[in-house]
């Protein structure tokens, strides 16, 4: 039996991450950045050291992401939004969603 076109559209939830080591979970949010970081939480401090107000964005697209070159995708496509006005990935879940896209294309 073929599925519906609305059962084909909704997505399956993103595959739960490994949880972080106390270490290193929020090393964006430390005062330095170690030289060891991932990249993911190099990308997240520089954001943060310029607009801390937006811990809320940067964690949902460190959270809703699938697997780190998504999420290192996703936060370097919402860091570059932040310099322009009107670019959609301004807003995390188009972040996640085009990095996610961009990640499945190839």
């Amino acid at each position: 039996m073929d599925e519906s076109p609305v059962a084909r559209t909704i997505k399956k939830p993103a595959p739960k991450r490994p949880p972080v080591s106390k270490g290193e979970q929020r090393a964006y949010l430390q005062t330095s950045i170690a030289a060891d970081a991932r990249m993911v939480d190099r990308i997240a401090f520089e954001v943060l050291a310029e607009r801390s107000d937006l811990l809320p964005s940067v964690e949902r697209i460190i959270h809703g992401c699938a697997d780190e070159p998504t999420t290192e995708r996703a936060l370097r496509l919402f860091q570059a939004a932040l310099a322009g006005v009107g670019d959609p990935n301004r807003n995390p879940a188009t972040a996640i969603v085009s990095a996610t896209q961009a990640e499945a294309a190839g």
